[in-house]
């Protein structure tokens, strides 16, 4: 798989998830999620704000459960 193949397969693994029903989007949604220990990982948007990012990112620290800023809402 190179590089470039790498976002397409995870994109088509989010997918999955959703028709799975095992992906939740929103903020209020994500923080209840990791507030039930519910959530295994984070999906930060480059694109939302500073202050929602920080509250996603302090309470994933907090649950321990791992972030990351892999797409914008144009991806």
């Amino acid at each position: 798989m190179t590089q470039g193949q790498k976002p397409d397969r995870l994109l088509q693994l989010l997918g999955i998830c959703m028709r799975a029903r095992q992906l939740v989007s929103g903020e209020e949604q994500v923080l209840k999620a990791i507030q039930q220990s519910k959530a295994k990982l984070v999906f930060i948007g480059s694109d939302i704000s500073p202050l929602t990012k920080k509250k996603l990112t302090d309470k994933g620290l907090f649950y321990e459960i791992p972030t990351t800023e892999a797409y914008t809402a144009l991806n």
